[in-house]
């Protein structure tokens, strides 16, 4: 739901926000910026995570959030805020509930630079995920890109879904009608696919190109007939460190790429400009050279300023309030030209860099999460209610279990527990084995989808599942398969036929 009444708002306030991060950004025709992110609880928490829009009406002081989405026993996340064709404000944002649902929902406000916004209903556009913004074609279409992030994902969690969406992949919902209705068109799964994050370019020649996010960099594909079909995604030669990346095609015909110039880490950011169509990128604009930055967002404002939001040192999945302190906490941008980006230095005197949109200081909530865990019995109890893949997965995502390395006996005991589950002993399943999570050691993070390629690339011949790598690793099955699925969403099998058609296997 979306709460914009002024005494609900205030639990959402920044000295009340932890971490914050995947910022969206738009401008009004009268100069007022907009920008959203997403918070909430320690990190990705079930229940916890809420998108918030913010505003400036001179780019300089924002103020606190003057809509939130939020629903109990749900997370809103990766939100998006775009002004469409007619002057609207759009605020979309994705919606995952405890019941297993995914979703992509949004709500316009007719007049955003008005002094009290007014919003319309909330209302769904598809299935599962959309962070960036929609394109609108030269034939006046709306290109909303919609991703499902996983064939296991989705059957799992909504099997009534089954005969309405038999693939995963990045796909393009259009709308002919200004967003009354929705119909979902093509897409696309890329052989080296991650969570898709994708984007349209409408070519001069009619043709679209959809960039989306993959595992060693951006992935392309293209579609002759507006977007019903697509071709196979293959390397755009991009590069990146599987992260998201912007890309759009300005009012001067230009294409504009923001971008990390490493392949390996989420440090420094690019605003490339293309003279034709992506095929080459000759002038850079490093917009910000410090590390941990990342997720850029962009957009073009009616004077001809690009403006390009990021976030970094987000802060979120720490241990401590001291590691949390020790994170920036920041949403910020830059406000530059294209000539600025062609000059490859900022040359406009009204440009402007590293602009703080948001920056947490002190946490005063009522209490600190840190100190003051919810005891297993109360969470087993919570589960239960779910049936048991849904709440194995509620319970690896909401209580942080990525980061606690499920290996050795602990493993070997999480994986009997887990499989020994039967409808009478549920609560005492769930119960031991958030126990031997809390006391499992916490390592800075298990690379999982690096050593699973490892097993893989070492034994290119053998057929491997889940379980295979699992033993040979010596970490939990059940922990093992939900990590790289979160992580890639897609299976190990499927990852390792990825990895022989992007010929990464070496055969001596």
């Amino acid at each position: 739901m979306l709460i914009t009444e002024k005494e609900q708002l205030k639990k959402y306030q920044a000295p009340f926000r932890l971490w914050q991060g995947v910022p969206g950004i738009e401008v009004t025709k009268k100069g007022r910026v907009f920008s959203c992110f997403y918070s909430g609880g320690i990190e990705e928490d079930l229940g916890k995570n809420f998108v918030a829009l913010v505003y400036s009406d001179d780019g300089v002081a924002f103020g606190e959030p003057v809509a939130v989405a939020f629903e109990e026993n749900a997370r809103c996340f990766d939100g998006c805020v775009w002004i469409d064709p007619m002057d609207r404000l759009w605020l979309i944002w994705a919606k995952y509930t405890a019941f297993g649902n995914y979703g992509v929902y949004a709500a316009i406000c007719d007049n955003p630079d008005a002094e009290r916004l007014v919003w319309g209903e909330e209302f769904l556009i598809g299935y599962d995920v959309m962070m960036n913004k929609p394109t609108v074609l030269s034939t006046g279409e709306w290109l909303f890109p919609v991703s499902v992030w996983g064939e296991a994902i989705w059957e799992t969690r909504m099997p009534e879904r089954r005969t309405k969406q038999a693939e995963a992949g990045a796909f393009a919902y259009r709308t002919t009608d200004g967003g009354k209705t929705f119909e979902r068109l093509g897409g696309m799964i890329h052989p080296d696919h991650c969570y898709d994050e994708h984007m349209f370019v409408e070519c001069q020649d009619g043709t679209l190109a959809l960039y989306s996010r993959i595992m060693h960099g951006i992935g392309v594909a293209y579609s002759y007939d507006r977007g019903k079909t697509w071709s196979q995604g293959i390397d755009s030669g991009l590069g990146g460190p599987n992260s998201r990346f912007h890309i759009r095609k300005l009012k001067s015909g230009r294409w504009l790429l923001v971008n990390h110039p490493e392949n390996t880490n989420r440090n420094k950011l690019v605003a490339y400009l293309s003279e034709d169509e992506g095929k080459t990128w000759p002038y850079s604009l490093v917009v910000e050279d410090r590390d941990q930055v990342s997720y850029p967002d962009a957009v073009e404002a009616e004077d001809g300023f690009l403006y390009i939001t990021y976030d970094r040192e987000r802060g979120g999945g720490q241990k401590s309030m001291d590691a949390v302190y020790r994170h920036a906490r920041e949403v910020l941008y830059a406000k530059v030209t294209e000539e600025d980006i062609m000059a490859g230095e900022v040359k406009n005197p009204k440009s402007k860099q590293m602009q703080v949109i948001s920056r947490l200081g002190e946490y005063t909530g009522d209490e600190n999460p840190f100190e003051h865990p919810v005891r297993e019995q109360e969470i087993a109890e919570y589960l239960i209610q779910f049936e048991d893949s849904v709440a194995i997965e509620t319970l690896f995502t909401r209580y942080r279990s990525w980061e606690k390395t499920l290996s050795g006996q602990t493993g070997e005991q999480a994986d009997a527990l887990l499989d020994g589950i039967t409808p009478d002993n549920r609560i005492e399943v769930f119960r031991r084995v958030l126990t031997l999570l809390s006391y499992e050691a916490i390592p800075e993070r298990y690379p999982v989808v690096e050593k699973v390629q490892q097993v893989l690339l070492q034994q290119p011949d053998t057929e491997m599942d889940a379980d295979m790598v699992a033993d040979i690793l010596g970490v939990s099955r059940h922990w093992l398969k939900f990590c790289f699925e979160r992580e890639t969403g897609i299976s190990v099998e499927t990852y390792q036929q990825t990895l022989r058609k992007t010929k990464l296997y070496i055969h001596e």
